[in-house]
């Protein structure tokens, strides 16, 4: 017969039956998170770790004592008190059982592994027994190891507590002069040169494989590569930065120089058999001495001594030092930045060197223009006041004139040369330079090449018994020819690639400061157009001089009395009349004159231009020298 409860009582055991259900099914979804870090009331009391300490200055240094007790030192055995002295903050006496590590890194790291890789150990009194026995028998080792993927396979690697790198050094007293100057591995590989390795190193590893073309001397310990190296018998010698660094110190024939192979970070090979504990809390303090401070006091200490602070310099850091241009370094020197900034305190800023044309040069320059000036209007007054004399009128006054007007065109050529500017410009005078010059030679040189070809004309058509006549106009048109051709190369240069004002940084800083620039005239195609022009004005030389040689011979001819009767030439309004006998004997010299100027301006040409081309882009000195050309 089923239980009848009271109606009264069925709704709240219904309620209850249903409170006891859900909080079976979703109890555990209730339960509160669980502390998975061990309270500090849970740490051991102490910890005794079982240690070798391998020598390795200034990391670890083992020095036995006349009592046959041995004293340890160097950054590491420092390091070891101030984690006693983090482990006593958290209540933990903290113990380490030192003794001697072998020298090699290998055997002395199997200590701490559990799988020995080396066959061999130097037996010592603090390790007598076999390698086997000794594989895996303590519990860290106080060594300078880098941390690598293959190590950590083997061992607990603890946290790094040094950053360092492979580097090189070299021996800077050489007696051996003719031995080069090695700097970088690069170079020694290059060269085949012979590279001293510490043996049974990991670094001598990576530096065997990324230079495998040097030659290499293993040696035992630190001191022979150094002794090798001072004795020249290798060019470097690879090992780890720090203690490079630790070594140049004391020996100021050693310089550390720039190498950087790779960066490596230092840890302590530690047993996987060690408490879980304990090496927490060995990691907690290892990170306790670098968020303190500890490593950095330490650094100092051994490895770089502590600079003036910013500002100062000195060995009591009681000089100045510009903040913003120099550093104190570790001999209190104040260094600058950069070689923009000179001076005991780097505070004198070294000027940029924009090579500007001496005024003492301007100066000499401008009075070889005024010099050319005076002589053009000296020779022009000549020329008016001797207007009406024989020898003026027979050598054409009117072409006298214009070789004296395209003088002062081109050499105001030297006036345009001086104009430069500081900075990156403009120089409106750049395209005024080939335009002044070439202007200038053309009158000047189109001049004397009519004349040439004038008298040419008239002593052929002499000695040719007949008459000829060569007008002012027909001489003119030579002239405007060849200045026709100079201003047409002109037009194009200038409009299509025209000179600018350029200024190029021939030396910087490491910071990218200029310290020494250059600036001129220049556009991208300067030498298609000048080399056109150049060749244009050595075709037109090259005639004329062919002209003067044809001529050379016509005086003589007509001294000889060769011909029963001078030709007569008669040129009316824009012409000259000639009587020409043969008692004189320099009757045609006169219209030679023109050959000694064609002459000079090639020989000028020939030597000026070469000269140009060895000077390079020496400003001051190009400057002078197209000065002289052009005067």
């Amino acid at each position: 017969m089923p239980l009848l409860w009271p109606p009264a009582l069925r709704a709240p055991l219904l309620f209850v039956l249903l409170l006891l259900s859900y909080l079976l099914v979703f109890g555990r979804a209730l339960e509160l998170p669980i502390e998975v870090q061990p309270p500090q009331s849970r740490f051991p009391l102490e910890i005794t770790l079982r240690a070798a300490v391998l020598h390795a200055p200034p990391f670890a240094t083992v020095e036995e004592q006349d009592d046959g007790s041995v004293l340890y030192g160097g950054f590491q055995a420092d390091l070891l008190e101030r984690l006693q002295v983090f482990a006593a903050a958290d209540n933990v006496t903290l113990t380490f059982q030192l003794s001697v590590a072998p020298p090699q890194y290998g055997p002395a790291f199997d200590l701490v592994a559990q799988d020995c890789a080396t066959v061999v150990v130097n037996n010592t009194k603090d390790h007598p027994a076999s390698h086997a026995a000794l594989c895996g028998t303590l519990d860290m080792i106080v060594g300078n190891y880098y941390a690598t993927p293959d190590r950590a396979l083997r061992v607990d690697l603890s946290p790094a507590w040094l950053r360092s790198t492979i580097s090189t050094m070299k021996y800077m007293d050489k007696k051996n002069t003719s031995t080069p100057d090695f700097t970088t591995l690069t170079e020694a590989e290059e060269a085949g040169a012979m590279v001293c390795l510490k043996d049974g190193t990991f670094y001598s590893g990576v530096v065997k494989e990324k230079y495998p073309g040097c030659t290499y001397l293993m040696c035992s310990t630190e001191e022979y590569c150094l002794e090798k190296l001072k004795m020249e018998q290798c060019v470097l010698y690879a090992s780890d930065e720090l203690q490079l660094r630790y070594r140049s110190a004391w020996d100021p024939s050693m310089e550390v120089t720039r190498e950087n192979v790779n960066t490596q970070y230092i840890a302590w090979p530690m047993s996987f058999d060690l408490d879980p504990i304990v090496t927490i809390l060995m990691n907690r303090w290892i990170f306790a001495a670098v968020t303190n401070a500890t490593l950095d006091e330490l650094y100092f200490k051994y490895f770089q001594k502590a600079l003036c602070p910013i500002g100062t310099a000195g060995e009591a850091c009681e000089l100045k030092c510009d903040p913003n241009h120099g550093q104190s370094d570790a001999r209190g020197v104040c260094v600058c930045e950069s070689t923009k900034w000179t001076g005991d305190d780097c505070s004198l800023e070294v000027p940029e060197d924009t090579n500007m044309i001496p005024m003492v040069l301007k100066v000499l320059a401008y009075g070889m223009f005024g010099i050319n000036c005076v002589t053009i209007l000296v020779c022009g007054a000549w020329l008016i006041w001797k207007r009406k004399s024989t020898q003026v009128r027979v050598s054409q006054p009117f072409f006298l004139n214009l070789v004296l007007l395209g003088c002062l065109i081109s050499s105001s050529t030297i006036i345009v040369l001086a104009e430069e500017d500081e900075g990156e410009g403009p120089v409106h005078a750049c395209m005024a330079i080939p335009w002044l010059y070439s202007v200038g030679f053309c009158i000047t040189f189109g001049t004397l090449f009519a004349k040439i070809r004038r008298v040419y004309i008239i002593f052929k058509s002499a000695m040719d018994m007949r008459r000829n006549t060569v007008s002012m106009q027909e001489t003119m048109i030579v002239i405007g020819a060849v200045l026709v051709v100079d201003v047409a190369i002109l037009l194009v240069w200038t409009t299509v690639d025209p000179l600018e004002w350029q200024r190029t940084i021939s030396s910087m800083t490491q910071l990218g400061e200029p310290l020494e620039s250059e600036g001129r005239c220049t556009s991208d195609h300067w030498g298609a157009f000048a080399g056109l022009i150049a060749f244009f004005h050595v075709i037109l030389t090259g005639v004329a001089c062919y002209l003067c040689y044809v001529a050379r011979e016509i005086p003589t001819k007509f001294s000889e009395g060769k011909y029963v009767s001078i030709a007569m030439v008669s040129v009316r309004h824009s012409g000259i009349t000639i009587r020409c006998f043969p008692s004189k004997s320099n009757c045609g010299s006169r219209f030679l004159f023109p050959s000694l100027d064609v002459s000079k301006n090639l020989q000028i040409f020939v030597v000026g231009v070469p000269i140009l081309v060895i000077l390079g882009t020496d400003s001051q000195t190009s400057f002078f020298v197209r000065s002289v050309v052009i005067w």
